[in-house]
C-alpha cells in the first residue's frame, strides 16, 4: 500500500514503530540515514535495491550495503523477538525476505517466540526420562570426636584432604548440599508445568559416568572424574581455581576466570565472583547432556534460577540468537556476584559474560 492511501491508524503505527527502530537499533549516523529512508518510502517502490541505499546515505558499495543490511535485519529480529519494548508492540517490520537485493521494510503482526523456557529443556523430554545428577559431599567422620568434651557426638569434617590421614577417619557420603537440593527442587517444579518426570540421584566423588540423558549440577571438588568426562571436548573446563578457556586467539595461552575467595578484599569490598559454566550436548538418538558446573554450589544454584525462569532465559535465547529452537551443542560463561554476609540473605546478580555457540 502506498504510504499517501495509509489510513490515519497505519500511518500513526508505522510511526512509533519507526520511533521504536531509531530507538533501539540505529546507533550509527549511517544506520540512522538507512532507517530514516526505508520508512520514507514505506510501501512505495516495491524494491529497494542496494544502489538506493547508496544515493540516500548508505554504505558506498554493493558489498558494504549487503552486509550492513544483513545486520539491520539481525537487529530487528533481536528488538522484536527479545527486547522488553520490542517484544510489547502490536507490529514488527521485517525486510523482505523471499526476494535477494531486496531491502524494502514490510510490516507484520509482531509475533516474539513464547514458551521459551520449554524449548530449552525440550531435548529431555524425550525419549527417555532424564535424570538430575547432583554431588555428595565427601567428607569424614572423626570417630573420636564423641569422646571430646568440646566436640558434638558424631561430628563430620567436610575436609577431603583428611581422608586417609586420620587413622579414626570413617568415609562418608551422605552429605548433600542446601544449594543443591534446591536446586533439584527447583527443577523438578519447572519440569512439573509440562507434565514431564524427572528423577534425581546424588552420586558419589567416585562416579565416572551416568547412563541416559542428565542434567548435571557438577562442581570440580564433588565429581572429580564425572565433570572432565561431561567436558571432555568443549573449550571450557571448570576446575578447583575457576574456569579456563582454551581455543581462544592464542591457543597456548588459555584465559582463566579466577573465583574470588571468601576471604579475599575484593574492590568492592564485600562482593564475591564465581564463575558458573552452562554446557549443553545433544547426541541424536542416545542422550542430552545439560551440564551446570561451579565451584560454589550457591552460584550454581542461582543459574539454574534463570534457567527456569521464562523472563530470565530470553537473556540467554538472545545471545544464543535463538529463533525457531535452541541449538543442540552449545555452552556458555555466566559471571555470579554475591555479596558477603548472612548466607541466607545474600545479594545476588547473574550476567552472561562469553557465549560459545555452537561448542561441540
Amino acid at each position: 500500500m502506498p504510504a499517501k492511501q495509509m489510513s490515519d491508524d497505519d500511518a500513526k503505527d508505522l510511526q512509533l514503530l519507526r520511533e521504536l527502530v531509531l530507538k533501539h537499533v540505529s546507533k550509527g549516523e549511517v544506520s540512522r540515514r538507512v532507517v530514516d529512508y526505508l520508512f520514507d518510502v514505506y510501501g512505495s517502490p516495491e524494491r529497494v535495491v542496494a544502489n538506493d541505499i547508496t544515493m540516500n546515505g548508505g554504505p558506498q558499495s554493493d558489498a558494504n550495503v549487503a552486509a550492513h543490511m544483513t545486520k539491520l535485519r539481525e537487529q530487528l529480529w533481536d528488538l522484536f523477538d527479545y527486547d522488553p519494548e520490542g517484544r510489547s508492540s502490536r507490529f514488527r517490520v521485517v525486510l523482505t525476505g523471499n526476494d535477494k537485493g531486496n531491502y524494502a521494510m514490510v510490516r507484520e503482526p509482531n509475533l516474539p517466540p513464547t514458551d521459551v523456557l520449554s524449548r530449552f529443556w525440550y531435548h529431555h523430554f524425550m525419549p527417555t526420562r532424564t535424570q538430575v545428577v547432583y554431588p555428595e559431599l565427601l567428607c569424614t567422620c572423626h570417630q573420636a570426636a564423641a569422646n571430646h568434651s568440646n566436640l558434638k557426638d558424631g561430628e563430620r569434617i567436610a575436609n577431603s584432604d583428611l581422608i586417609g590421614s586420620l587413622d579414626t577417619a570413617v568415609l562418608k557420603h551422605s552429605l548433600v548440599s542446601s544449594s543443591s537440593v534446591r536446586s533439584v527442587l527447583r527443577l523438578f517444579d519447572c519440569f512439573q508445568t509440562w507434565q514431564v518426570p524427572l528423577s534425581a540421584v546424588a552420586v558419589p566423588p567416585s562416579t565416572i559416568m551416568v547412563e541416559g540423558n542428565l542434567i548435571a549440577l557438577a562442581t570440580p571438588r564433588t565429581m572429580p572424574q564425572l565433570l572432565p568426562n561431561l567436558e571432555a571436548t568443549v573449550p571450557i573446563k571448570t576446575g578447583h581455581k575457576g574456569v579456563t578457556i582454551n581455543g581462544g586467539k592464542d591457543t597456548k595461552m588459555p584465559t582463566l576466570f579466577v573465583d574470588t575467595p571468601e576471604n579475599a578484599e575484593t574492590p568492592q569490598g564485600t562482593e564475591l565472583i564465581k564463575w558458573v559454566v552452562l554446557t549443553r550436548h545433544h547426541y541424536r538418538f542416545q542422550r542430552t547432556m545439560t551440564v551446570i558446573g561451579a565451584k560454589d554450589e550457591l552460584a550454581g544454584e542461582a543459574v539454574i534460577q534463570v534457567l527456569t525462569n521464562e523472563t530470565a532465559i530470553l537473556m540467554l535465547a538472545r545471545e544464543l540468537k535463538c529463533r525457531a529452537a535452541f541449538p543442540d551443542h552449545f555452552q556458555s560463561l555466566f559471571a555470579v556476584h554475591i555479596v558477603k554476609g548472612h548466607p541466607y540473605a545474600r545479594s545476588i546478580t547473574i550476567e552472561l559474560v562469553i557465549d560459545l555457540g555452537g561448542a561441540a
